[in-house]
């Protein structure tokens, strides 16, 4: 996925960012960031187990059991700025200032969950 100049892929269970130019179509350098590890991997593209905003807000499930994974989030420096009570989720998505995160819990097609991160409240957006 591109996100705030950088390309971000999982390669085994690293988190890795490189930059990009989307205008060019390319890598800027060849130099790889390590942004996190012990990242939980869906098995596909048909779930998502990070996400980042267009602030630099990234965040992403680690491993862990079904119910016992959780949702972390870190700033542009890699400081750790919260993670979210354990649970099983899957499709994360970050809203482009960072402030809020969609995701789904629960296999398959659980419900829908919109969480304010600043004020650390979950609401439930679909059944």
């Amino acid at each position: 996925m591109y996100a705030s100049g950088f390309l971000l892929y999982l390669r085994e269970n690293t988190l890795f960012a490189q930059a990009f130019d989307p205008e060019r179509g390319r890598l800027k350098s060849d130099r790889l960031h390590r942004v996190a590890e012990q990242v939980a991997r869906t098995g596909g593209f048909i779930h998502n187990s990070f996400d980042a905003s267009e602030n630099g807000t990234l965040i992403y499930r680690t491993n862990g059991g079904a119910n016992d994974k959780r949702l972390e989030w870190l700033d542009r420096t890699g400081k750790h700025q919260g993670a979210t009570e354990a649970g099983n989720y899957w499709d994360v998505r970050l809203s482009p200032d960072g402030q809020k995160l969609a995701s789904s819990i629960g296999v398959p097609a659980g419900e829908i969950w919109v969480e304010d991160l600043a004020r650390a409240v979950r609401i439930a957006a679909h059944n």
